[in-house]
């Protein structure tokens, strides 16, 4: 696990950074290279893709902008 010292306001600088971008949903892209993550071991968008196949009904509740359900289209009402 990495510390971070923030004696030099670097930090704060990189918060107001982050903030002063525009971004909407789950897209986070305008933060690439500034954070660093373990992606789990499974892959979500290819188990909702499985679990959304051959069902009357899909509920999207929760999963913020609900940008990786609407890319499983054709999706059931």
């Amino acid at each position: 696990m990495t510390t971070y010292n923030d004696d030099d306001g670097a930090f704060e600088q990189l918060v107001a950074g982050a903030l002063a971008q525009g971004f909407s949903g789950w897209d986070f892209s305008c933060l690439k290279e500034r954070w660093r993550e373990m992606p789990p071991p499974w892959d979500y968008r290819r188990r909702a893709y499985e679990a959304s196949r051959n069902v009357a009904a899909l509920l999207d509740q929760g999963t913020g902008g609900g940008e990786v359900l609407a890319s499983l289209a054709p999706l059931p009402p």
